[in-house]
């Protein structure tokens, strides 16, 4: 369930192709999608990979052959792509990943060959183009997960080896990018994921050694950081003492989401921000592992004419629970 890569913006890359294809939104005479650029001339392949739009620009990973896989931009026309920064001379490439888009900013990791994997950012220059903040001094690197825009600043999943895991957040700037809270402490991390904003918070699943994977919010403070309900109550962490939410889904002044119990197991809950507001909204499947059969969940919600549906694969049929969450809202 964790994602290591994001990818935005209408565009397309093909990597069974030679090179870059036309953003999927503009429409040639006949049809079809046009080569943009051959970017790694001859035979061999540029693997245009992930990406985030800036401005009328997208920028994105690809190899010329010569640099290594490096930071590209694009216009969406052959004279406006070029190489953005060879941060990494040489042919080994800094390998950029983890895009995502800020205001006037693009997020993302690279390799410069003396600080290993770090976050980065570009405005779509050169010149704006640079490490964000050294997150693990040394050469071995850091890691950053998943990303999230809230109330002007970006939250993040970032790694260092003393505290493993936890919730970062940044303005854009090296002062401004700053540890949140140590959730787990010690080097295990408390891994959080599955950023939503909802409420005026941001909500995501993180672990500690008390309660194990449990719903959290946070305002961007280390003191508003808090649990919002042990789903799974237990002593330490681990399971069955994981209520390990995920699939996130606003809808109205509500929020789904599925999570674990040890008396229903997997099952479609609810929440409204508060302990009390954070229900299940039933027991769907009255087996002992609840609507999980084979690691199949409840999940790929869908708003549509002011209800919700959702896939629940142990019947391999679209559920509708609209009654119990139309009469919740």
């Amino acid at each position: 369930r964790r994602r290591h890569t994001r990818l935005q913006g209408d565009w397309s890359s093909d990597v069974c192709s030679s090179d870059l294809r036309l953003p999927a939104s503009i429409s040639t005479n006949d049809g079809t999608v046009d080569l943009v650029s051959d970017i790694s001339v001859g035979t061999n392949s540029s693997s245009p990979v992930g990406g985030a739009v800036i401005g009328s620009n997208y920028v994105f990973a690809a190899d010329d052959g010569s640099s290594g896989n490096e930071l590209w931009i694009t216009d969406g026309t052959g004279a406006g792509t070029s190489l953005l920064k060879n941060i990494r001379p040489g042919s080994a490439g800094s390998n950029p990943q983890t895009f995502f888009a800020s205001e006037n900013l693009v997020y993302f990791v690279a390799d410069d060959g003396t600080h290993g994997y770090e976050l980065w950012k570009t405005d779509g220059t050169a010149g704006g183009t640079e490490m964000l903040k050294d997150l693990e001094t040394g050469s071995n690197g850091s890691g950053v997960l998943d990303m999230v825009n809230y109330n002007g600043f970006t939250l993040f999943t970032g790694y260092t080896s003393s505290t493993g895991y936890e919730l970062w957040k940044t303005n854009g700037t090296t002062a401004g990018t700053e540890l949140v809270k140590d959730i787990f402490v010690g080097q295990t991390g408390g891994q959080p994921q599955g950023f939503t904003v909802f409420n005026n918070l941001v909500y995501f699943e993180a672990r500690d050694p008390s309660n194990g994977e449990e719903l959290w919010s946070t305002d961007g403070t280390s003191a508003n950081t808090t649990l919002v309900k042990d789903i799974s109550p237990g002593t330490s962490y681990g399971s069955p003492n994981n209520g390990s939410p995920f699939g996130f889904h606003v809808f109205g002044n509500k929020m789904l989401f599925t999570a674990f119990d040890q008396s229903t197991g997997w099952e479609l809950w609810v929440t409204d921000g508060s302990p009390n507001g954070t229900v299940s909204l039933g027991d769907f499947n009255t087996r002992p592992n609840g609507s999980r059969t084979d690691n199949f969940y409840p999940r790929n919600f869908v708003d549509i004419g002011g209800k919700v549906l959702r896939s629940e694969e142990h019947t391999s049929e679209l559920q509708s629970p609209c009654n119990l969450v139309c009469r919740l809202l």
